[in-house]
């Protein structure tokens, strides 16, 4: 019997789930269960971690806790539960004011598996002193000289180099100050080195009792089943009730303060400086406010009849904030909205065009066809599929808080409310004047800081340099020993994890690969297919641009930015969106290139747009209205979007440094790679660089060119080969397929798709490092192998598993202190990675690359670790997909040439894969002078390991992109 009591149940129908909560009767544990037919199976435990400081305690915590435990007092249990267990979702996640710990997985004793590592993790975790130095923080001797390690803190520096970081602090702090949002939780990395094992031991006990905890479960799983585990596992060690973790209150005030936020920029613009105004809309806990701020967010910053949105797009300066909208992550709501792309002396005007714009509304009002679009977008959101462990995740919030979570779960509840409500007079009016007349606020000047990082790195040096000048003879031995004892750790055997660590057998797992829907026999057919999407509708419109001149690429992209915030069928772009919105919930124009597994990539084109299911019908005119007439004659528009574009990649060249130099590794074994590299790679910035001397011809000659060049990528869009795909409920997905055959711009005759972009595989190999200045590394080594249907390519699957597993994690993560340390292979692109993120090395890091694979032919394995390779493998391949996914996947496969068959036969490779398939697959395709190598480099006077360094803003300078 279990020793948990029901407090309440409910049907949640927007779920297809009966939610119940739990209480245990001696702990006060609580325990949500959301009881449905998901064939993928959630767990989730949530603590309230409050810190009151920036030494990331909260975020160490979390990673020790992964490190071994009571009854698996093995090394790394998480990382080996991974390739243990057929786990389609492993995590760990900190907040400002919570640590949660979620799973998900299809198999029941898996799932049971899961459970019992995770519980044990969280509640008795061994803390060993010699984890925390190596994911916290330690003292290291190199060449004599004094610096730091740590996984945590390298995965921080990563964090302080994002501008995004910096506005998400500097706001939290002086909207919130006092409370836990107040400070880091991920942990500053000049505050990290304060942080004391003792410190961590004290804030475990003060958090993770039971009485704080909350357990919530998803799908076809018994209860009561969950609850004896727990008790068993956890309660029984427990006898006592402890009250909740006390929160600090926010500083009350009324009208707006003031405040300065400096954030990390790339050289000196005077024209990236930003304005960002927040509101508290009061309690996050009243699900009906939450509603009702979610409908407010709406009707000021939604494309099309969005009131701040409109006056800030049509200010004539700047741009709106990335930092813009509703943030329920605190305690209190709080509204965001920002305008970025400011000179200096713009800030006031800003600030006054955001605020005069809210005065307009609070006077005015909204049209009631703006508060109904903002309901159809709420229910589209509510109806959207999402998987369970991520639903759960999003629940725990709302749980760890102690608020009602059952009337958190049931949105159509607080829809209906919500609908009744926007019926009274001045709903609008009533929330924008009470939030201009006196809810606390604050308007912050976001200051872009060339000297950020430089102080930071200055910083940490004063205190090292302090530090050593008082080290004695017995502290530096103490430091070695130190590092002795921790890498005699890291190296020691893991025989114990194959006792003591439950685990999924590749003989427990099925032999027949998935069945997908059977797209690939006319796959340039239109198609209609019924699936599970809860009540929305999906239309896709896939063009094949693969015919495409190279020069085009950059503009059929610029093309697909623009799309969906243009005027259309002759309506300018405002009244166009909101004509949009009154119809459909979501419309989006994506531009992507897919590899094949023979020779070539396509590039292709796509229109989705979704609906409600009671209101799909609209969805062909929509459709029609922005493929026939986009208004491309509205050069005030264009100018705007495409200054703004401009303006934005050269604001983020700083962040888009890891990507370019992937891209520039990819494009040398992949079409798709070469593809993407011209549109988002290094020479892309040419184009953008075109983009800024054609907007800035006085006379006009410049925007009639991009006018110009824009209607030949939409004709070229209107000529190429088209399908349409459709998904809905019951009948839905045919009916739509039949209106839009015959609407005006979405009706055609199917042509074959048979254009390829052919790309020779580099002759020689890349060696490339980007310079932005950062206090970490991004690694990426790259080779081109063979793709699916090669007879090696299972064994190349196993390899980027066991290479990982066994030898990259522990030398590029646990002992070289990266935040990511990955292999990966890619069978329908023939692509074989290893990469690394957060990374305090660079040679280093490809020198143990290549001494990995050595190690790999001649290192003995155990049969479990192969077996732990071959079913992180399977299960990749098993992974559940819901809804419009399963269309998606289909097609993608069938353009990529993959035939059922292929799929089986690759999938019997993996099972009965050896270790001698695996060494011969990567003496055959592995070989170092076949390595393509490029890094997003933070600092330079670092050994690049013969990398060419290419300083990103020195050549965002030298095509014409200097401030």
């Amino acid at each position: 019997m279990s020793s948990f009591r029901l407090v309440e149940t409910r049907l949640c129908a927007s779920l297809d789930a009966t939610v119940s909560m739990y209480e245990h009767a001696v702990t006060g544990a609580r325990h949500v269960h959301l009881h449905n037919s998901d064939e993928e199976r959630a767990f989730v435990i949530a603590f309230p971690t409050l810190p009151q400081s920036n030494d990331g305690r909260a975020h160490v915590l979390e990673h020790l806790l992964l490190c071994g435990s009571r009854r698996y007092p093995v090394r790394d249990p998480f990382f080996a539960m991974m390739s243990r267990s057929l786990a389609t979702y492993m995590n760990a996640l900190t907040y400002s004011d919570r640590t949660v710990y979620p799973f998900a997985t299809t198999d029941r004793v898996d799932y049971q598996n899961l459970m019992e590592v995770y519980l044990d993790a969280v509640f008795f975790p061994r803390l060993d002193p010699l984890d925390f130095l190596q994911e916290a923080w330690r003292p290291v001797l190199e060449d004599g000289r004094l610096g730091l390690q740590g996984v945590v803190l390298n995965e921080m520096k990563g964090k302080y180099s994002d501008p995004s970081h910096a506005i998400y602090l500097g706001i939290n702090r002086a909207l919130l100050p006092g409370t836990t949002y107040a400070f880091d939780s991920g942990g500053d990395p000049l505050d990290i080195p304060q942080l004391t094992h003792a410190d961590l031991v004290e804030f475990h006990a003060h958090h993770y009792h039971p009485s704080q905890a909350v357990f919530m479960s998803w799908g076809d799983v018994d209860p009561l089943e969950i609850q004896a585990c727990i008790e068993a596992r956890v309660l029984s060690s427990f006898d006592v009730k402890r009250p909740p973790v006390a929160a600090v209150p926010a500083e009350s005030w009324t009208g707006m303060r003031e405040a300065t936020v400096d954030v990390p920029a790339l050289g000196t613009s005077h024209q990236e400086h930003g304005m960002q105004l927040a509101w508290r809309l009061g309690d996050e806990s009243d699900p009906d406010a939450r509603m009702q701020a979610r409908l407010l967010e709406a009707v000021l910053l939604a494309e099309g009849g969005g009131a701040v949105r409109a006056a800030v797009e049509a200010a004539g300066f700047g741009r709106l904030a990335d930092h813009t909208g509703l943030d329920t992550s605190s305690t209190e709501l709080v509204l965001h909205i920002g305008m970025a792309g400011l000179e200096e002396s713009q800030l006031g005007a800003a600030r006054e065009c955001i605020l005069q714009a809210l005065q307009k509304v609070a006077q005015e009002g909204a049209p009631a066809a703006s508060l109904q679009a903002g309901l159809r977008e709420l229910r589209f959101q509510e109806r959207r599929v999402t998987t369970g462990v991520q639903r759960l995740i999003g629940f725990a919030q709302a749980a760890v808080r102690r608020q009602n979570v059952l009337a958190m779960v049931d949105s159509e509840a607080c829809l209906a409310r919500l609908a009744h409500v926007l019926q009274e007079p001045g709903f609008v009016q009533r929330r924008v004047q009470a939030l201009l007349a006196d809810a606390p606020a604050v308007a912050a000047h976001i200051r872009p800081d060339a000297g950020f990082l430089v102080r930071r790195d200055a910083d940490e040096a004063q205190f090292l340099a302090a530090w050593q000048a008082r080290l004695s003879e017995a502290e530096r031995h103490g430091i070695q020993q130190q590092g002795e004892a921790l890498i005699a750790h890291q190296q020691a055997p893991q025989g114990d994890a194959d006792k003591l660590l439950p685990r999924i057998k590749p003989s427990d797992v099925s032999t027949q690969s998935r069945v997908l829907l059977p797209l690939l026999p006319a796959l340039w057919q239109d198609h209609a297919v019924t699936l599970p999407t809860n009540g929305i509708s999906h239309a896709l419109i896939k063009v094949d641009l693969s015919h495409a001149d190279e020069s085009d690429w950059p503009w059929l992209h610029l093309y697909a930015e623009l799309l969906p915030q243009l005027g259309a069928s002759g309506m300018d772009h405002l009244a166009a969106a909101t004509w949009r919105r009154m119809r459909i919930a979501a419309m989006r124009v994506d531009l992507k290139a897919q590899e094949t597994v023979t020779v070539g990539a396509r590039l292709e084109f796509t229109l989705s747009v979704d609906a409600l299911r009671e209101e799909q019908a609209a969805l062909p005119e929509v459709c029609a209205a922005w493929l026939l007439e986009p208004d491309l004659s509205d050069r005030d528009r264009l100018h705007y979007l495409i200054n703004n574009h401009v303006r934005s990649r050269v604001a983020g060249l700083q962040e888009e440094a890891m990507q370019m130099a992937s891209l520039e590794a990819q494009a040398c074994v992949t079409g798709e790679g070469w593809v993407e590299r011209a549109i988002q790679g290094l020479p892309s910035l040419a184009h953008v660089a075109e983009l800024r001397q054609l907007l800035g011809q006085a006379d006009g000659a410049g925007m009639s060119r991009i006018q110009q060049t824009l209607r030949r990528m939409h004709g070229m869009v209107l000529a190429s080969p088209r399908v349409l795909l459709c998904a809905g409920v019951e009948q839905d997905a045919q009916a739509l397929l039949e209106q839009l055959k015959v609407s005006p711009g979405t009706s055609f005759s199917p042509r074959r798709f048979d254009a390829l972009i052919e790309r020779q595989i580099a002759a020689e190999p890349a060696a490339l490092g980007v310079f932005a200045p950062a206090q970490v590394n991004h690694c990426m080594a790259v080779w081109k192998t063979p793709a699916l249907g090669h007879p090696d390519a299972a064994a190349l699957a196993v390899l980027a598993e066991l290479l990982q597993q066994q030898l990259l994690h522990p030398l590029l993560r646990e002992q070289g202190g990266a935040y990511g340390a990955n292999a990966g292979y890619q069978p329908d692109t023939g692509v074989f990675m290893c990469m690394t993120f957060s990374d305090p090395r660079l040679a280093a890091t490809y020198r143990d690359i290549e001494s990995s694979l050595k190690a790999l032919q001649v290192q003995a394995f155990t049969p479990v670790a192969l077996e732990e390779a071959i079913l992180s493998v399977i299960k990749h391949l098993d992974q559940p997909m819901r809804g419009l996914q399963q269309l998606l996947v289909a097609w993608s496969l069938g353009r990529s040439g993959i035939e059922h068959a292929q799929r089986q036969r690759f999938r019997d490779g993996v099972l009965a894969c050896t270790l001698d398939d695996v060494r011969r697959a990567a003496r055959a395709h592995l070989q170092p002078s076949r390595t393509h190598r490029t890094a997003a480099i933070g600092w330079l006077g670092q050994d690049t390991a013969g990398l060419g360094v290419l300083d990103l803003m020195q050549r965002a300078g030298e095509v014409g992109l200097g401030h």
